[in-house]
């Protein structure tokens, strides 16, 4: 199970928390979205326009706000940057100021013009230290995941050394499908 093996690799706690329960949560919710639409309603335009100046499509708001909100439910997050918005959300509160001492940037749906013709799409994260993300390098990264919504679902991630595969499978946990991927 993805966090068990993220934890076993050594990953710090809060990170692993991170991956493996907010950020799989999220991807795990997004799947669902999808399903429950069937994708017939999901390439339906939701009348706004993202910050990148593309239009959006309904799933296209709907994923971004369930990363929101699995990303300030945490705890663990200070400052969440996606595509979709404008701004930068920062998720201040004096109760969890310590704990919070992570950064995500992330695009909640990518490749959601290709929901309309059937191909997967796709959920891309970065993970930062806490703080501004102007001026970061990928250097500073402290992990990086990619969820593709296909036939099935999988997460690809990558923490200090490696990439790996998880494919989420009915009883709702990520699996390792695949180690040290090249």
């Amino acid at each position: 199970i993805l966090k068990a093996f993220l934890e076993k690799s050594g990953c710090d706690e809060g990170l692993a928390r991170l991956l493996g329960e907010t950020i799989a949560g999220a991807v795990k919710k997004i799947k669902i979205s999808a399903e429950a639409s069937n994708f017939k309603n999901a390439g339906t335009k939701a009348g706004s326009i993202n910050a990148s100046g593309e239009e959006q499509i309904a799933l296209d708001v709907l994923a971004n706000q369930i990363v929101l909100d699995e990303l300030k439910n945490s705890g663990l997050v200070s400052a969440a940057a996606s595509e979709e918005m404008e701004d930068v959300v920062e998720f201040e509160d004096e109760a969890a100021k310590q704990r919070r001492c992570f950064a995500v940037a992330f695009d909640p749906l990518d490749g959601s013009s290709l929901v309309s013709v059937n191909f997967a799409v796709g959920s891309i994260f970065g993970i930062y230290p806490a703080g501004a993300f102007i001026g970061r390098t990928g250097d500073e990264q402290l992990a990086a995941c990619a969820a593709v919504y296909g036939p099935s679902t999988t997460l690809l991630v990558t923490v200090k050394s490696g990439t790996h595969e998880f494919v989420l499978e009915s009883d709702g946990n990520f699996y390792l499908s695949r180690e040290s991927l090249r």
